[in-house]
């Protein structure tokens, strides 16, 4: 990312601008780097190079991977959880009966 990036206007709403402060210190959600940078307007990592501009272009290929891998994490754990739900109500079901 450029130094001459920041700061930035909103390309619709010209009273809001990114100063390029960062957001806060966490590290890339992707490769786990201390280089990830998250503004108001903007998520970028130097060493993966995943990018999500969301005031002009958009997320990149890396950013979609990381969010579909997220989405297919999550869905996974929705199936065990149902998965094991209906275990554990199958073991009661007799138990229930007897009452």
């Amino acid at each position: 990312m450029r130094k001459d990036f920041f700061p930035r206007k909103h390309p619709w709403h010209r009273s809001n601008i990114d100063s390029g402060k960062k957001l806060n210190n966490r590290s890339c959600p992707n490769c786990g780097s201390k280089k990830f940078i998250e503004t108001v307007s903007i998520e970028y990592c130097p060493d993966c190079k995943l990018e999500c501009d969301y005031w002009e272009k958009g997320p990149n290929k890396v950013y979609n991977n990381m969010m579909d891998r997220e989405a297919r994490i999550e869905e996974d754990k929705r199936w065990r959880q149902e998965q094991s739900s209906e275990a554990f109500d199958e073991d009661f079901s007799d138990y229930e009966q007897e009452w």
